[in-house]
């Protein structure tokens, strides 16, 4: 199979990670990993205790690193009882996170730990010109009409919403959403950036911030089309070589120019803005705060582009991932234009953070790196168990965050509420005389609740002597300077209260407060006392290492401030032989008699070869090479598939990269790097099912040659056999290998040749065919059911469909239903107290499953059988009761999380309960009762086909809901026009889960889940 090169290679980004995480708990629940500290947080030097329980038995591998993909720390083996818990010890030497990988017969938990994370700090230093470079970008943006062209595009009770496009830089174009609330406004505005892609509506519609908020919400694609629209140039042009050729300088002024757009609006207050945005959208939206001095409060959740020279240090490096370990050095400076540690220290509003500890996509030692730059007040939620996805606070409480932190905002719906979020103020700047005494008062509220009781903690920042706390754990306390001068004191407050909670997180809070101490003398008025200050005449010194400056000496050049911020020194100007006047001397050019050289790496040149083409200078900016056309490339390697394998030929690049990958990207089964992968390599003992291959290669400069991305369909028949039918079933385990239908799914419709049977169906072995016998019976009721058999033969309705509504006859209960043996009726007690998991109720008779005394406002349930597979979910849209058909007997895991409206906790619990085997009679009569729904393809893409067999003549309501529980399509009879069959078109749907349901006659029948998924 000749594989074809994909455009780019596209990172699975939250929704991917999301649906890992919400079976991560599935396939992992009988071996968890944790930590012995409840927050995984430990100082440097400091021993953290990862805890490995399972209920297996046997030899567990381990492994320790620091980023993906990255080196092993250390690794070993250990002995494991099932029941009994282990420790594996780890102590890390400097500031980070640690991750712990078990693998124990297959299962492999992943666990991380962080040290001293507010240590983490930036590897390198800014660039000097960092704000010259956007102070230029700015004036780019400034100089070129906002040209607003605006449309209308829906409008509901409570907001209107309109596209809007404006002119940007490169004869670019800024489109988006804008959604006004009603009302006489003037409002304030928020503005969202989308996650990393280029599916269309990425950007979508932000009624729902608009309106409960009471804030103008403009949603901004980064993209150069309609924000429905795909880019097929999207994240181009992209020239790492140069600073103002990388992709994301349009996408900063695209930031600029809709916050431009928002002050020439009537509606808007003029002063009040807010950014907000997850993975990409967070880094997006820490870049334009950086920048842009008109914001006034952010939320950013697992923010990408932090900490981009990670690689070059043999460090994580957060998304996107621009530089391998060995970048040009025209890619490592041009980078560090976009890495987001200094944007963050140039934003002075609030800022609230989400950091996922075990996230690889945007690694928390990469984002801890930024958000200890924020030097205003700061938020940040830390969210323990969870990869690349976002927790709930950011979805759920952004509209409170920002009805608190831009005054003016408003709710346009009256049926929201106007709680405010989460704040921290570490109180006023302080003048106090010499020897005199600072009083501090700081503030925390969570949720209405002022100063709770929470570990709090003052420290100094900065300052020119030693600071004596009166209660350095208190609100409330006094501060005494040993020297006189301006310090910088920090407050900081801890909240564990959700430590406990699924998934485990807490809080942190972070202010500063000046105080000067003593009458100093500030000549020249930059805050800084003339006895701390190296120049009290100039309000620019001291300044950031590396600024440009002027030290008078006309035999140096290219000055710059000192690492001291004071001193100013350039370099010696050496007069050297220059015969290109290209500027180097003669003895560091590599070729003096052409300008042209040396160049950057990628520059297209001749080599005079006439048998390579594709020719561009080499990395050291001096060569000239070029592919030549004999040797084969990556784009003709060749993928085979085998029995259980998968091949791999032809790979005869200098530099190979080789990894073989589950459909859902998180397992890796094959991996082979750089120099060490074979020409032909083939990867056995593959179980069935679709795998990923991606392959990479490189010149031996380390030159891109291709890079692409395979999914393949792999089929394991255990080894070569006989098979007459063609049915894929070995002859030696086919019940019938004469015929294709056979074996089939129990239930199916067949015939036993016995004309004294009805109702023949495939028995639960596949193979086998019978019926029942018929039987001359009395049948008072007439309802096809003999009376010795009939539990009530005076009523045609008795025995019906498990979960028919019906009346049992007792005031005291409520939700009155027929259970799963289709006569009895038996409602659930009336509960007038508060939601309690432990109310929750189990009935397992008759191979179903019913579950009530679902009284909470949001739940969520899974149910999962005894090899840990889910066979059923709802996540906010739950029936009271479930009741669930068909299921084999044997033992079921539940679990059960009730919310609140708001989605604050209420209560956590896992339970087993055991399903009992049916009557014969009473599984042929649920055959005819109850349909089977299949879903194809699943992951989909553009469409998706649902078919339902054994339809009837009910009527069926087919909904579509995601993840929040939000309804994004409602079907009420569309199958029954096709015989069960229904297409549905995705083309509005994001990439994401999402939950297909079927009702009849108002009940619940199953649920399954969607993922859409485009990789383009």
């Amino acid at each position: 199979m000749k594989t074809s090169q994909l455009k780019k290679d596209l990172f699975y980004s939250s929704y991917l990670t999301l649906l890992l995480g919400l079976w991560s708990t599935a396939l992992l629940a009988q071996t968890t990993l944790k930590l012995d500290h409840p927050t995984a947080t430990y100082t440097v030097g400091e021993t953290a205790q990862f805890e490995l329980t399972t209920d297996q038995s046997g030899t567990a591998a381990y492994k320790f690193y620091t980023r993906t993909n990255g080196p092993i720390l250390s690794s070993g083996t250990i002995n494991v009882v099932a029941g009994n818990s282990i420790s594996i010890p780890i102590t890390l030497n400097e500031p980070g996170i640690v991750f712990c990988e078990v693998d124990i017969n297959n299962v492999i938990p992943i666990s991380a730990a962080i040290f001293s994370p507010y240590d983490i700090a930036p590897l390198e230093s800014e660039p000097s010109d960092f704000d010259n470079f956007w102070q230029a970008a700015k004036n780019e943006i400034a100089a070129i009409p906002i040209d607003a062209q605006v449309t209308f595009e829906r409008n509901n009770a409570y907001s209107t919403t309109y596209r809007v496009n404006l002119a940007n830089i490169n004869n670019r174009r800024v489109y988006g959403y804008l959604t006004v609330p009603n009302g006489s406004g003037p409002f304030p505005a928020v503005v969202k950036f989308p996650a990393f892609g280029d599916s269309p509506n990425l950007a979508g519609i932000g009624e729902d911030v608009a309106e409960r908020t009471g804030a103008l919400y403009f949603s901004m694609n980064i993209h150069n089309v309609e924000p429905d629209q795909s880019d097929p140039n999207a994240y181009e042009p992209n020239n790492l070589n140069d600073p103002n050729g990388v992709f994301y300088k349009t996408v900063v002024t695209a930031g600029i120019r809709v916050i431009d757009y928002l002050h020439t609006r009537s509606d808007f207050d003029g002063q009040n803005i807010g950014l907000l945005g997850e993975s990409q959208g967070g880094g997006i939206t820490l870049m334009v705060a950086g920048v842009d001095d008109r914001v006034d409060a952010i939320i950013s959740s697992n923010p990408t582009h932090c900490q981009n020279l990670g690689f070059k240090y043999g460090k994580a490096s957060g998304f996107g991932f621009f530089l391998n370990d060995s970048a040009p050095i025209s890619h490592q400076q041009s980078v560090k234009y976009y890495d987001n540690m200094y944007f963050a220290r140039r934003f002075k509003g609030t800022a609230w953070m989400m950091i996922s500890y075990e996230d690889d996509v945007c690694p928390a030692a990469t984002t801890f790196a930024a958000f200890n730059q924020l030097t205003g007040p700061k938020i940040l939620t830390h969210s323990i168990d969870l990869k690349h996805v976002h927790p709930g606070q950011f979805w759920n409480e952004r509209y409170a965050f920002f009805r608190r932190y831009l005054p003016t905002a408003n709710p346009s719906d009256p049926n929201v509420g106007n709680e405010l979020s989460y704040a921290v103020e570490a109180g006023v700047d302080q003048n106090i005389s010499s020897g005199g005494q600072a009083n501090l008062a700081a503030t925390v509220i969570n949720n209405s609740n002022t100063n709770p009781n929470i570990p709090v903690q003052w420290s100094k920042i900065n300052g020119p002597g030693t600071i004596n706390f009166g209660d350095a754990q208190n609100y409330s306390s006094t501060a005494n300077f040993t020297e006189e001068g301006n310090y910088a004191l920090q407050f900081a407050a801890e909240d564990t209260e959700l430590i406990n909670s699924n998934p485990p997180q807490y809080f942190t809070y972070f202010d500063a407060v000046n105080v000067t101490a003593g009458n100093c003398t500030d000549d020249d008025g930059d805050g800084i006392c003339a006895n701390q200050d190296c120049d009290d005449g100039n309000e620019n010194i001291p300044a950031l290492p590396g600024t440009d400056c002027d030290d008078g000496n006309p035999d140096t050049e290219n000055d710059v401030i000192l690492a001291n911020g004071c001193s100013c020194q350039g370099t010696p100007i050496v007069n050297c032989m220059d015969n290109d006047g290209d500027g180097l001397c003669a003895d560091q050019d590599c070729d003096d008699g052409n300008p042209n050289l040396p160049a950057l790496p990628g520059t297209d040149c001749d080599d005079g070869n006439p048998n390579t083409p594709n020719d561009v200078i080499q990395a050291d900016g001096c060569t000239c090479e070029g592919t030549s056309t004999n040797d084969p490339t990556v784009c003709d390697v060749e993928i085979s598939l085998g029995n259980g394998t998968i091949t791999v030929s032809g790979m005869d690049e200098p530099i190979f990269r080789l990894e073989v990958f589950n459909q859902f990207w998180s397992e890796t089964f094959f991996e082979c790097y750089w120099d060490n992968c074979p020409t032909n390599t083939t990867i056995s003992n593959l179980e069935t099912g679709t795998y990923v291959v991606k392959v990479q290669s490189f010149t031996a400069s380390w030159s891109a040659v291709c890079d692409f991305v395979e999914y393949v369909n792999v089929v394991n028949t255990g080894g070569p056999c006989t098979d007459n039918d063609g049915d894929g079933v070995c002859a030696d385990q086919d019940c019938n290998d004469e015929n294709e239908n056979i074996p089939t799914t129990p239930g199916t419709d067949c015939d036993d040749g016995n004309p004294e049977t009805e109702n023949d169906v495939i028995l639960a072995n596949g193979c086998s065919c019978e019926g029942t016998p018929i039987t001359s019976c009395t049948d008072n009721d007439g309802d096809g059911v003999c009376a010795d058999q009939d539990c009530n033969d005076e009523n045609e309705n008795i025995p019906t469909t498990p979960g028919t509504d019906c009346d049992d006859g007792n005031p005291e209960t409520e939700n009155d239903v027929i259970l799963v043996n289709g006569c009895s009726c038996e409602g659930t007690p009336i509960n007038t107290g508060e939601p309690n998991c432990d109310n929750v109720q189990f009935d397992g008779s008759n191979n179903q499953l019913t579950i009530s005394g679902l009284t909470a406002p949001i739940e969520i349930i899974r149910v999962r059988n005894s090899q840990w597979q889910e066979v059923f979910s709802c996540i906010g849209n739950c029936e009271n009761p479930i009741a669930l058909s068909n299921l084999s007997a044997g033992l079921y895991r539940i679990q059960i999380q009730m919310y609140t409206e708001n989605w604050s906790p209420i209560c956590y619990k896992e339970t087993e309960t055991t399903v009992s085997d049916a009557t014969a009679s009473n599984r042929n009569q649920e055959v005819a009762y109850l349909p089977t729904m299949q879903i194809f393809p699943n992951p989909a893409e553009e469409r998706v086909n649902i078919y339902i067999s054994d339809y009837g003549e009910n009527p069926v309501q087919l909904t579509i809901l995601n993840q929040l529980g939000k309804v994004m399509l409602q079907q009420d009879n569309a199958l029954a026009t096709n015989n069960g069959r229904a297409t549905i078109d995705l083309q509005d749907f994001t990439n994401g889960l999402y939950f297909v349901q079927l009702r009849t006659n108002g009940r619940q029948l199953m649920t399954q889940k969607l993922l859409v998924a485009r990789l383009y």
